[in-house]
């Protein structure tokens, strides 16, 4: 027997997109990313359907970046992922279990760089 575990929390969701948005104006530049997880069934649904084991519904986090080019040679960005600090879903009936290659476990994060070219 096969049973097929796509969409089931713990393997790869059945549906997951990215999408962002992006404004430049001179040396500036701003976005918005979007990352989407689709709801998932729990994993004990697979190979017992009367399972009563809660699934995940879908899952939305946005990240907001920003860019300036200061001149040819030197380049600055800097962003905010998981703008809103949504926390991970609980995964199943455990108080605190999740999915942390799936769901963002860190929280809001912020990040900044620099590109310098000699």
């Amino acid at each position: 027997m096969v049973y097929d575990y796509a969409g089931a929390v713990g393997y790869v969701p059945e549906w997951k997109a990215v999408s962002q948005v992006r404004y430049g104006q001179g040396a500036f530049g701003a976005g918005l990313r979007w990352r989407y997880i689709g709801a998932q069934q729990h994993s004990s649904k697979v190979t017992n359907p009367a399972s009563t084991t809660p699934g995940v519904d879908a899952y939305h986090y946005f990240d907001a970046f920003g860019d300036w080019t200061v001149s040819e040679r030197l380049s600055l960005r800097a962003g905010i992922n998981n703008l809103l600090d949504k926390a991970p879903p609980q995964v199943g009936g455990t108080p605190g279990a999740t999915h942390a290659s799936t769901y963002d476990i860190f929280g809001r994060q912020y990040f900044v760089g620099l590109t310098a070219t000699f």
